[in-house]
């Protein structure tokens, strides 16, 4: 095996690899040729490390992690085009990074954080946004790899599952809301105190109708935040937040 340090500006980023069966098999000039081709792959290899780099960066948002707007807005002009299934594993492969089962279906999640402004007031824009950095930890465990999510704005966000049911999607949806109540932002205090809820409008449909799946989940997610909200009063007419 023969290894030979990928240099850019005297720093090393990679490593180029070879191997064989045979040992002592390559010759002193063939590992000097070697060291002049890893020499010249070295910058094409490094500027294409860079150009993903910040391309993934304009697609990705910066306080959770997940995807952004943008790159909502490419997918949704990607996906109007006529496509087979196939073509849209390979995008999804090479955007997201995960190999999805060929299909011209998908499941899309509407999510939004219940009464999150409350939260902000009570304990302040900090504990808010390590609450939305935990819940996206918490909603990516929950997908594993049949899905990705993107931060549509603010405490709302999408979760696209591609070529999955919608009626599996739900089934399953209870799990979620497990790891969403064990989340513990500030640690000395109760974690009922700090519990949130999430209000979850969910579609189905194929891919070329993105943005308007993306609209209808956004319909039942409200309808189901009314929901919350009328119980929330019901229930909490007397909660005096300063006791928590």
């Amino acid at each position: 095996m023969v290894r030979i340090p990928l240099m850019f500006q005297q720093e090393v980023f990679g490593v180029m690899t070879l191997k064989i069966q045979y040992p002592n098999f390559y010759s002193p000039t063939e590992l000097t040729l070697m060291n002049k081709v890893a020499q010249r792959l070295s910058g094409i290899l490094y500027s294409a490390q860079l150009y993903y780099q910040i391309r993934r960066q304009a697609y990705t948002d910066a306080l959770t992690g997940c995807y952004n707007r943008h790159f909502l807005t490419e997918l949704e002009t990607y996906t109007t085009q006529p496509l087979n299934p196939n073509e849209i594993t390979d995008y999804l492969e090479e955007k997201v990074g995960v190999v999805f089962p060929p299909s011209e279906k998908l499941s899309l999640l509407f999510i939004d954080v219940d009464r999150f402004k409350d939260y902000n007031d009570r304990f302040g824009h900090a504990a808010g946004d390590e609450l939305l950095r935990h819940l996206i930890s918490a909603v990516n465990h929950w997908l594993a790899d049949r899905g990705f999510t993107i931060r549509f704005g603010g405490d709302e966000f999408l979760v696209l599952l591609p070529g999955l049911n919608l009626e599996d999607v739900l089934d399953d949806i209870s799990r979620l809301q497990e790891n969403i109540n064990n989340i513990r932002c500030i640690p000395d205090l109760p974690l009922h105190a700090q519990q949130t809820s999430l209000s979850i409008g969910g579609t189905e449909g194929e891919w070329m109708r993105l943005k308007d799946l993306v609209n209808e989940a956004d319909q039942h997610m409200y309808e189901q935040k009314k929901i919350s909200h009328r119980n929330f009063r019901d229930e909490n007419m007397d909660v005096n937040w300063e006791s928590l």
